[in-house]
């Protein structure tokens, strides 16, 4: 997942990025962190962020008015506030806006709002199950589990079956991140949903049962486990 840090005080930035490099095995998340130093440089990034820390003043550009740039282009990101100068704060809440910093920054504070934001990315992400020409778009929440059916996939949501020309195995990639597991060769599912497990079958709350082979037996229990331990401690 990545982060951004825009500030253009290196000192500041270097913080940030200790803390939240520091904070990577603790909260069980892979983070690549990247540095700007003015906003010009952070909008013309063309990459994926999910997470981005704003220093309110950059020079001529402030924090708020980098934000709006920021969301219209990446309606997804999550924007958390750095400053020394608190009367801002009223002006800093938004729309994607997780919380404010003040400088120098609290380790305690910020991971409060580091968790706070993966959560919001966790509960929010959408997914394409189109191709570029013509999208449709997907809430992860709203997918029970994912079927492999030789040539595509099958989405199991909450309304209807839908179907995706990608591979079990690029959804694999694309939603571990988000609570989803691989527990059968046939079959990702969202842990949201997992209410039971017992002898090589897991219950979902919806009442749906599904099979779990041997070989993946124990990776969906440490999955299930961590989603659990995580899930009670964002909330």
């Amino acid at each position: 997942m990545k982060i951004g840090i825009c500030d253009d005080n290196q000192y500041d930035r270097a913080q940030v990025r200790e803390i939240c490099s520091g904070l990577q095995e603790e909260m069980g998340y892979r983070f690549e962190i990247l540095e700007f130093e003015t906003a010009e440089e952070l909008l013309a990034y063309e990459g994926e962020i999910a997470i981005v820390f704003l220093d309110i003043m950059l020079g001529e550009t402030t924090g708020l008015e980098l934000r709006r740039q920021l969301i219209r282009q990446r309606k997804d990101l999550f924007v958390i506030y750095m400053t020394d100068y608190p009367e801002y704060i009223r002006d800093s809440h938004g729309r994607n806006v997780i919380g404010f910093l003040d400088k120098p920054i609290r380790r305690e504070i910020l991971k409060r709002y580091l968790e706070t934001a993966l959560y919001e990315k966790f509960l929010n992400l959408e997914i394409n199950l189109g191709n570029e020409a013509n999208p449709f778009w997907a809430a992860s929440m709203d997918v029970w589990y994912i079927k492999s059916q030789r040539n595509y996939c099958e989405f199991a949501p909450r309304d209807k079956f839908m179907m995706s020309r990608d591979t079990l195995e690029h959804w694999k990639e694309l939603l571990e991140p988000y609570g989803f597991v691989q527990i059968h060769r046939q079959y990702l599912v969202n842990l949201t949903y997992v209410k039971a497990y017992a002898k090589g079958e897991l219950e979902l709350t919806e009442g749906e049962r599904l099979p779990v082979g041997k070989s993946h037996e124990s990776r969906f229990l440490q999955a299930w486990w961590e989603y659990q331990r995580k899930a009670a401690t964002y909330c």
